[in-house]
């Protein structure tokens, strides 16, 4: 699980971006669990794990990579342009997947890939981090406020990003989360769990050190 924390936004500074009512944050979990098997962990990687503190008003960003981030713009020039296209390639093939998605005829597959489409967009290149020469994602899925303010879209030429689908959950889903089914690549509507400490953001479990560890980051 992501251990190394690289970054910390203020909730006032972002607009969440989402899909029926739910915020792509929000389903980090079912993200990179798509991610890792139906691409790589590489690609899991990129994004971030976001550790939401509604006391102090932030985010805790967590990477699964070691050692210092440093802003993609602060790179000397041959590692960040390897950076660069070690980024592009990554969304490209996150938006390819998206897009594959978006045309099942499923809708809890179409809202995966609509949000899989909205985390490959950051409020500006700032939030694009490097670790270890992995690009790696905070604020992903967010705009800055303010008037005027779009995200920007981490991809190449070949697969551009789609308008949001007007989706809705299935009868009686109200706001609840998207989960794995089964373990067989299924995913399915389910109750989110409460929030686990004061963290505010919940996740599927990797292990019964989950909840201690995510309450020790939320803390103040």
């Amino acid at each position: 699980m992501p251990n190394t924390r690289i970054a910390t936004t203020r909730a006032r500074d972002f607009q969440p971006l989402g899909a029926t009512g739910q915020p792509v944050v929000a389903v980090w979990g079912a993200l990179v669990g798509l991610l890792s098997q139906r691409l790589s962990a590489e690609h899991a990687a990129l994004l971030a794990e976001p550790v939401v503190n509604p006391s102090r008003g932030e985010t805790d960003w967590y990477s699964d990579y070691e050692g210092p981030a440093v802003a993609l713009s602060d790179l000397p020039d041959p590692a960040r342009a390897a950076a660069r296209a070690e980024l592009a390639r990554l969304c490209d093939d996150i938006v390819a997947l998206a897009q594959n998605l978006r045309a099942s005829r499923k809708d809890d597959e179409r809202l995966l890939g609509a949000m899989l489409d909205l985390a490959v967009q950051v409020p500006d290149e700032s939030a694009v981090l490097v670790q270890e020469g992995h690009p790696v994602l905070t604020a992903w899925g967010h705009v800055r406020t303010g008037p005027g303010a779009a995200p920007v879209v981490l991809t190449g030429a070949r697969h551009p990003v789609l308008p949001p689908l007007a989706l809705r959950p299935p009868p009686g889903a109200g706001r609840r989360a998207l989960r794995r089914r089964g373990g067989r690549g299924r995913w399915a509507w389910a109750d989110p769990p409460r929030p686990a400490g004061r963290t505010g953001h919940a996740r599927p479990p990797r292990g019964a050190a989950t909840s201690s560890r995510r309450a020790r980051r939320a803390a103040p």
